[in-house]
């Protein structure tokens, strides 16, 4: 019998409103599957009223967990 593999999830927020917090995004992304984290979707909201005029941004990433 195959035992069922185990995932444990992991949900960032990011603000994305310009190129430099894009490549904060893509770094920290970077770092995360360095330790086995895959991204496994996204989603945003726009801030109409947000004096920062971006979109905030749900990274939802998983990896299989040791136990």
């Amino acid at each position: 019998m195959h035992k069922m593999k185990k995932f444990e999830y992991k949900i960032l927020t990011a603000i994305w409103n310009d190129d430099k917090s894009l490549r904060t995004i893509e770094q920290n992304l970077n770092e995360q599957g360095s330790e086995g984290w895959e991204l496994i979707n996204t989603n945003y909201d726009e801030f109409p009223s947000n004096p920062i005029n971006g979109l905030q941004v749900l990274l939802i990433l998983k990896r299989e967990s040791a136990e």
